[in-house]
This record gives C-alpha cells, sequence and structure tokens, in this order.
C-alpha cells in the first residue's frame, strides 16, 4: 500500500509541477496528442489525465495490486474468524451437553 501511496503522491506533485510550466513537450505524451494537450493547457482536470500516461499506467497497476493484497488479507482474516467461530462454537455445544 505504501509503494502506491508514495507513487501517487510522487506522480501528483509531478504533473502539478508540469502543468505550472505549461509546456506540453515534457508530458510525454505521443506527438499526435500534442494539438488536444494545447487546447486543454489551462483545464487541470483533463491536463492531469494526458500527462506522463507510463508512469499513471504504472499508478494504475499498484493500486490494482493494493486493492488486490488488501481484498486478500480481508478474506483470509474473515477465514480465520469464521474458523475460530465455528471451533468456539463447537465447544460451547460440547461443553453444555
Amino acid at each position: 500500500m505504501s509503494r502506491y501511496t508514495l507513487h501517487r503522491d510522487g506522480l501528483t506533485k509531478q504533473k502539478e509541477k508540469l502543468f505550472k510550466e505549461k509546456n506540453v513537450a515534457k508530458w510525454g505524451i505521443p506527438a499526435e496528442d500534442t494539438r488536444r494537450a494545447v487546447d486543454v493547457i489551462n483545464d487541470a482536470e483533463l491536463a492531469f489525465a494526458m500527462m506522463l500516461p507510463a508512469e499513471t499506467k504504472k499508478g494504475e497497476y499498484l493500486a490494482e495490486e493494493a486493492a488486490f493484497f488488501t481484498n486478500q488479507c480481508y478474506k483470509e482474516a474473515r477465514r480465520v474468524v469464521m474458523q475460530d467461530y465455528a471451533l468456539g462454537r463447537w465447544q460451547f455445544v460440547d461443553l453444555g451437553e
């Protein structure tokens, strides 16, 4: 999770810096998208979506990875709790007999 958070924060700072510079040549976009980039140079949301596509894709991968591991941890914790519940219930019923 921290790798994703560090990457996301660093990428956001880098994009903010590039947005302030207003130089689309440094955005890392293909040459055919330069015209569209010039059109959105004053719109932060659209510009951020276009900037640094390779780094953005890496961030998306890290987000998916973090979500996967979070989900796996949740499933494992739930499995252990249910296992402990079943064992405790069985012992309680056995004690009551």
